[in-house]
């Protein structure tokens, strides 16, 4: 009988977390501040975020690893917005319907 290592969801999270951050930051680099906001989220919805789900659907996810790939995304409205207030995060995450990766999980 093939048993699936309990731990394994997390490492797999911890992987597309480092190449999600890795492709974000690129983001950052080539386009800086030139674009819209708009523009920027548009651009991390289509390239970046389907790297942290990718295979998420094949392996166990704890709380834990959900909430870990959700700070990330609002850490990018943190960097975007120049804000550490939660409440100005979630309202930005609001006006621009920002699906968090955790409720995209749970649609997979």
């Amino acid at each position: 009988m093939d048993q699936q290592d309990p731990t394994a969801g997390s490492s797999r999270v911890a992987i597309s977390r480092h190449y999600f951050i890795a492709q974000l930051m690129q983001f950052f680099r080539e386009i800086g501040r030139l674009a819209s906001e708009e523009v920027v989220l548009q651009l991390i919805t289509s390239k970046c975020i389907p790297v942290i789900l990718y295979g998420s659907e094949a392996c166990p996810l704890t709380k834990s690893d959900l909430l870990s790939m959700d700070f990330v995304k609002k850490s990018i409205f943190m960097k975007l917005f120049k804000t550490r207030i939660i409440y100005h995060v979630k309202y930005c995450q609001e006006c621009f319907s920002f699906d968090m990766p955790s409720d995209l999980w749970r649609k997979l």
